[in-house]
This record gives structure tokens, sequence and C-alpha cells, in this order.
């Protein structure tokens, strides 16, 4: 993608981009494969956010009632950032303020 810019949207930053040709959204949707090249590239941008942000300590702690582990941080990652995963993780008022978060982190927890 190419010229990603951050904007306001409903009182949140989000991020909108556009694809560079050839490459369009209905290619992107209809490949598998490239899917998963992205889905890759992710996976290894947030693990090394995580060890870089000392969110790796916590691994095998206790959050809630379920031990935390590197599938359930990497969807957290994903889901909220790492500014929001470190709040979420550290405050049990955020796991209830931001049910999605909380559903991706049970979805994703104890995966790997």
């Amino acid at each position: 993608m190419s010229g990603v810019k951050k904007i306001d949207f409903d009182g949140k930053k989000i991020y909108m981009g556009s694809f560079i040709p050839p490459m369009s959204m209905e290619r992107f949707l209809s490949s598998p494969k490239i899917q998963y090249q992205v889905f890759k590239k992710s996976m290894k941008e947030y693990n090394k956010a995580i060890d870089t942000s000392g969110l790796s300590r916590l691994i095998d702690e206790e959050i809630g009632i379920e031990v935390l582990t590197l599938s359930g941080l990497l969807g957290l990652v994903s889901q909220a950032g790492i500014k929001g995963t470190k709040g979420w993780l550290t405050n049990p008022q955020d796991r209830e303020r931001f049910p999605h978060t909380t559903k991706t982190f049970l979805d994703t927890n104890g995966i790997f």
C-alpha cells in the first residue's frame, strides 16, 4: 500500500492507505497466498514490537483467569497496538471497557 495517512474517524485515529497498481483490493482479497504473506509479515512485526516493548516478559503470567501466551499477546497487539495492550494488561477496567479486545484475547490465547 502507498499513501498511508492517519485520519480522525469518529473520534479515533485510524490509518488509511491505497494499493499500488497492479495490486488492488480485489486482487488482494482473491489471493490467499498474498493474504498469508501479509499475515506473516504483520505477525513478525508484532512479535518484534512485543520483544522490544518488554511485553514478552509477561508471557506465562496470569491475566484475570487466563495465563498469557504468545498467541494471546499477538492477538492483543493486533487488536489494540502496543500502547493499548499495555493498558489492557495492567488495567482490569480496560478489559470490560473494550469487550472486542477481550474477545480477541480469549479467542487467540492458548493457541500456542
